[in-house]
């Protein structure tokens, strides 16, 4: 994606926000206009709205122009996040609304025969306590995106997955795998989150330490701030990753330099190719893959797996999830395959055992653990954010992998 496409990209989404912002005042004025309230209970409102318009704009375009890492440029998209992420919920919501009264009204009209005077204080008595109602409901997004931003961004949660292979030998059964996924350096406001993160790493004590990709959002400067946390993960057989969509963001001059993090690292990235390791007198496949979807193809998954031994249990990293399907899953001989890029779809909701979230929408696999017969894959929700910061019902991960003997075998 070039740099002009992310700017019409960020133009449209600035546009919708505009719209949605537009709405809202609309049905506050009318509101404010109903209660004879003082004039200054829409003014204000409106004034806030241009204000906000414009952080957001500058926002937007110095997070891709200039420098992501700014401060000013974090606490500005906090706040006009929680300005205008609530609002995506509420004015489908008011337009919903508005357009069943719309349907009534004009059943009424065609159907039945004038009010009378002595029921117009019944409806209108009716009508100001649905409206009191509909505008304290309203209240609740916004306490949710503040709550998603300011805590759940950062609560780190650890999911402990066992993974049962059948090509799995007696020397590596317990063997401990640490995963993390879409770091988006530019995304932490701060550098205590990812110390956080380190330390909940390093005290899992991996054996080997995964990491799928997207380590920036756009920048690769971005890798200035947050490469030195990864450099200090501790793992015993080793640490490797492989690029995700976002780390092709940029001119191909950038993408050297975020490549140029690697070379004189602990992280070993397996770009189309493999590493075969001996743990304990027996082999293990690790491969990586460039990526290979969101309109790229920079992915080669024959090279990535040109010369393994398929008798040793191989191990995939490969960023986006959907090549499970299309390029994997009863195709090739990989036991499993550790992806991200969803981030969970960072917002979703529990209802009677069910997790829903948005992102099911655009994935079949978009969280958690997936298997089809002795296949497996694994993806993770990510421990950055791309777009707004906030996570609401969908916290960060970090996942700790226990290799063991299928059930069956033992």
């Amino acid at each position: 994606m070039s740099q002009t496409s992310i700017l019409i990209f960020v133009s449209v989404i600035l546009l919708i926000f505009v719209a949605f912002d537009s709405y809202f005042l609309i049905k506050w004025k009318k509101l404010v206009a109903i209660r004879q309230w003082n004039s200054l209970y829409f003014k204000i409102p409106l004034t806030l709205s241009i204000l906000m318009l414009l952080l957001y704009t500058y926002v937007t375009f110095g997070r891709i122009l200039g420098d992501e890492k700014s401060t000013s440029i974090n606490v500005a998209f906090m706040i006009t996040s929680i300005w205008y992420l609530p609002k995506i919920i509420i004015v489908p919501i008011m337009f919903f609304w508005d357009t069943i009264k719309t349907f009534f009204k004009l059943l009424r009209m065609l159907f039945t025969k004038k009010t009378l005077k002595s029921e117009i204080p019944v409806l209108k008595s009716r009508r100001k306590f649905v409206e009191n109602v509909t505008w304290s409901f309203a209240g609740i997004p916004f306490l949710a995106a503040f709550k998603g931003i300011i805590h759940t961004a950062y609560d780190f949660k650890v999911h402990r997955v066992d993974l049962p292979l059948i090509k799995l030998s007696p020397e590596h059964i317990g063997l401990k795998i640490v995963q993390i996924s879409d770091t988006h350096f530019g995304s932490f406001y701060s550098r205590e989150p990812l110390l956080d993160a380190l330390f909940t790493i390093n005290n899992l004590q991996p054996d080997l330490i995964f990491i799928t990709g997207d380590f920036v959002n756009f920048n690769p400067k971005e890798m200035d701030f947050g490469f030195d946390i990864m450099e200090k993960m501790k793992a015993k057989h080793g640490i490797y990753a492989c690029l995700g969509n976002h780390d092709h963001y940029m001119s191909n001059e950038e993408h050297q330099y975020l490549l140029s993090f690697f070379d004189e690292s602990p992280v070993r990235l397996l770009n189309n190719e493999n590493k075969v390791i001996n743990i304990n007198g027996k082999n293990i496949n690790i491969a990586g893959v460039d990526n290979y979807g969101s309109r790229q193809t920079f992915g080669d998954f024959d090279k990535a797996l040109n010369g393994l031994n398929n008798t040793d249990p191989t191990l995939l990293l490969c960023h986006d999830p959907t090549n499970w399907d299309r390029t994997i899953r009863g195709k090739r001989d990989v036991d499993v395959t550790f992806s991200g890029h969803t981030h969970g779809g960072q917002i979703g909701f529990d209802l009677i055992g069910k997790h829903y979230s948005p992102v099911t929408l655009a994935y079949k696999q978009y969280a958690g653990l997936y298997h089809d017969s002795d296949q497996f894959l694994y993806v993770n929700r990510g421990i950055g954010m791309s777009g707004p910061p906030i996570r609401l019902g969908v916290n960060p991960e970090i996942t700790l992998f226990t290799l063991k003997t299928p059930e069956f075998l033992t």
